[in-house]
């Protein structure tokens, strides 16, 4: 039944496109899917097991279709162990540019790297902020740690969040 879905080949696409391609895939493959229920969760289910994969390797992550596609795959998702592993409350921090005026889907655990992406990974970034929510576990599609983020990807962003400062990075002093 597999071979019913267009193939998905990121071989040649860097971590920038990667999030675009998978978009690519789904979007032709979802008009393949919308006059038949068993390829629409073939579909949905091979979409989880992609993105639990592939998530870690995105760079420029469009969130507004990915929310969008996450809603509509949501009825295929299946709790992992490190989502089930979460408590029922969970406290997420998200750090990024003040100008990108967007809020994302990939949230961290934990405070300190949140801060890390606000002042910037690669290139510095001109205006960090840092923002914190809560969340309900079962609002949490993804649960990422294999390069140390303590990432969560949210089902959707948050509507209600705070801004809080960010702590001084002793590192910059020196």
């Amino acid at each position: 039944m597999t071979d019913k879905l267009l193939p998905l080949d990121l071989r040649m696409a860097n971590s920038t496109e990667r999030a675009e391609v998978v978009i690519d895939w789904v979007v032709a493959n979802v008009k393949l899917a919308n006059e038949d229920k068993a390829i629409q969760e073939l579909l949905g289910r091979n979409f989880w097991e992609i993105i639990r994969q592939e998530w870690p390797g995105f760079d420029r992550i469009n969130h507004e279709f990915y929310e969008q596609i996450f809603t509509k795959f949501r009825p295929y998702w299946n709790a992992s162990p490190a989502e089930l592993a979460l408590t029922d409350e969970v406290e997420i921090w998200r750090g990024q540019n003040r100008q990108n005026q967007q809020l994302g889907l990939s949230w961290a655990t934990d405070r300190s790297i949140a801060e890390r992406f606000a002042r910037g990974l690669r290139f510095k970034n001109s205006e960090p902020v840092l923002y914190r929510t809560k969340t309900k576990s079962t609002d949490i599609a993804l649960a990422i740690d294999d390069r140390g983020e303590a990432e969560v990807v949210l089902f959707e962003r948050p509507k209600h969040y705070e801004e809080v400062p960010i702590t001084i990075d002793t590192r910059e002093s020196q």
